[in-house]
């Protein structure tokens, strides 16, 4: 097994500057709560943290569903990202 894809602390960085570019008043990144997904985001979030603006991300998290898919559980996670606008 081979990533390809570059490492979340770089894609963190990406993210986080296309946020201020674009001035992105706040963010929010439903994650699953697994290495992969929590790594991304962990990483956008200390640019934040390191940019004096964390309250400008917010996290939700979605139980790692690789087998059986819960519909209503990301559901619920949309609708909780949806109550931060």
């Amino acid at each position: 097994f081979l990533r390809t894809a570059p490492p979340d602390s770089l894609q963190g960085m990406a993210f986080w500057q296309f946020i201020v570019t674009y001035e992105i008043p706040r963010a929010v990144c439903i994650y699953a709560v697994e290495p992969y997904g929590e790594g991304l985001y962990l990483a956008m979030k200390e640019q934040a943290h390191l940019a004096g603006q964390s309250s400008r991300l917010i996290g939700v998290k979605l139980r790692y569903m690789p087998v059986n898919f819960v519909p209503s559980e990301a559901i619920a996670a949309v609708n909780q990202a949806k109550s931060f606008e």
